[in-house]
């Protein structure tokens, strides 16, 4: 599974289970307990953006400020759908 992984740091725990033949619960068990790995999300990111991008990034991002406010456990009830295995030491 180690092998899988290094070949590619941004396979999902699904497509890890069907490469090396097992359940996901055991895989997820396996990348956290046994080989101490943890998923992280990332995203590329414009470097340049449009002024309307700019301006609705912005509006964004204070709505979400004005969420969090409101809502302090907002960030727990986010889910990605981006999975990337990292080494967690």
């Amino acid at each position: 599974m180690r092998d899988v992984i290094r070949k590619d740091r941004r396979l999902g725990v699904r497509a890890v289970a069907e490469e090396v033949n097992l359940d996901r619960k055991s895989v997820r068990r396996i990348l956290r307990e046994e080989l101490n790995l943890r998923m992280v999300c990332a995203k590329m990111v414009p470097k340049l953006l449009s002024d309307e991008q700019k301006e609705r990034r912005k509006e964004l991002c204070l709505y979400l400020l004005q969420r969090i406010e409101n809502e302090p456990d907002l960030f727990n009830s986010i889910t990605t759908c981006d999975e990337t295995w990292s080494i967690y030491v």
